[in-house]
Parts: C-alpha cells; structure tokens; sequence
C-alpha cells in the first residue's frame, strides 16, 4: 500500500526511474498505484504516455522484423523451387579461395560458388559442404537445435508449474539451477544472428562437379629404321633403331 502521505509531486521522478532502470513491471507499478487514495490518472500521466510510446516502437520494430523475415522466407522458397525444378548455369570465372582465374579442374556448388580443384581440397571440411558457405550453414544449424531445446525447457516447465501446489517454490529451483540463464542465452543468440540471404543459405550441392580434363592414351611405341638398305630389319633380336646408314660396317 502507498502511504496517504507521500507526496505527488514526487511520484513522477519516481516513476521515471523506475522506467529507466526496469526496475519493475508497468503492469505491478499501475496496479500498486491504483491502490492509494491520493494518487490519480494526472499524477501518472507523463508515464503513461511514455510507457505506451515505448510499446508501440516496439511493436512497430516487430512488425518490421516479421515483415522482413516473410519477404526473405519467400525469397528462399522461390530460390529452392528453382533449385529443384530448372537447370543451373555457373557462371563463376575466378575462383572463391583464391580468388584468382577459374581453370580446369574446377569445382562448383549450386550457392555459385566455384573453386579450383586444389583450392577446395585444401580449404574444405568436407567433399560435401561449399567452404564459404559452412559457417552460416552450422549458425542455422546451431539455431534450429536451440529452438529445439528452447521448446522442450519450455514444455517441461509449463507441465511442473501447472501440477505443482507451490509455484513460486518451483520458480525458485529454476532460477538456483540457471536453467532459465540457458534459455536466456539461447534467447539472445536468436535475438543477435543474423539472417542469411538466400544465396548463402541455398541447398548445398549433394555431389560437387568436378571437370577434369580428359586423359590422353600413351602413345604405341612404333620401331621405325631409317636404314636404306633395310638387311637387319627382319631380326628378331633387335632391340633398339639405329640411325646409322653403315650399320654393319662397326657391328662385330
């Protein structure tokens, strides 16, 4: 209860810093205060206004955040749909490591990225994965297995509080086991990532296309005599081809 005696006057500066410290609930410091005699709507006033202007930015910043999130949704839905239904030119001249002309043997995957077939051998992590792409490919990742998480703490606490006789007591041992500092962590991972375009989050190709040029068949060795008189061409025992016109002349 707020002691009849306390001064108005006083009430707004008060107000003030309990908004900026959040020091309490809007909801707990309106309830509170409906409960004095002395105080009325013109005492609070200048802290309705500003707590209601406080809200609607935020929602307004919601409603742009979630506007921007459908817009990218469906961009990578168009993306994928294209991915799966029309042919895929890559059209990569220089190479994403290195950054230098593109040449055969060269390697591409359907983000666009290309590399050269020793550029990729030495800078991925697996055949399977583009190199540019796999950090933002484990953040999403990493995201989708919190939100997993995130559901499941939820589910469990939602189902104890609600057969637990004592609910403040169950509140408590959450808080000793910081189990709500993992989900506020979680919380401010998703609140701090950010999102990937549509290029850096397209599918990854299953199976790298290699070029490699194609392997010439040795030459048949061909035992050619340019001997004029062609007498030791019929023996078997040679071995090798003289180009020596006189042959006979220094054989022993």
């Amino acid at each position: 209860m707020i002691d009849e005696n306390f001064p108005p006057l006083m009430l707004e500066e008060i107000l003030k810093e309990i908004e900026r410290k959040n020091l309490l609930s809007a909801h707990f410091t309106i309830t509170s205060l409906v409960k004095s005699k002395t105080i009325n709507i013109g005492h609070v006033r200048a802290y309705l206004s500003s707590l209601f202007g406080a809200e609607k930015k935020t929602l307004e910043k919601e409603k742009e955040t979630v506007d921007k999130y459908q817009k990218d949704t469906e961009n990578i839905q168009q993306t994928i749909q294209k991915l799966k239904n029309c042919a895929v030119v890559f059209q990569g001249l220089r190479c994403s490591a290195c950054n230098n002309q593109l040449e055969l043997p060269s390697v591409h995957f359907m983000c666009q990225h290309s590399y050269h077939q020793h550029c990729f051998q030495a800078f991925s992590e697996s055949d399977d994965d583009c190199p540019a792409c796999t950090q933002n490919n484990k953040q999403i990742m990493d995201i989708i297995r919190t939100q997993g998480q995130m559901k499941d703490h939820n589910e469990v606490f939602h189902s104890q509080l609600e057969r637990s006789t004592d609910s403040f007591s169950l509140i408590s041992e959450y808080f000793g086991r910081c189990l709500f500092d993992n989900l506020t962590a979680a919380e401010n991972q998703l609140a701090k990532s950010i999102f990937v375009s549509p290029e850096l989050s397209a599918p990854k190709a299953i199976v790298p296309i290699v070029h490699t040029p194609p392997r010439l068949s040795p030459k048949l060795a061909v035992k050619t005599s340019i001997n004029p008189f062609d007498e030791d061409d019929d023996d078997d025992d040679m071995e090798y081809d003289s180009n020596n016109p006189f042959k006979n002349d220094y054989k022993e």
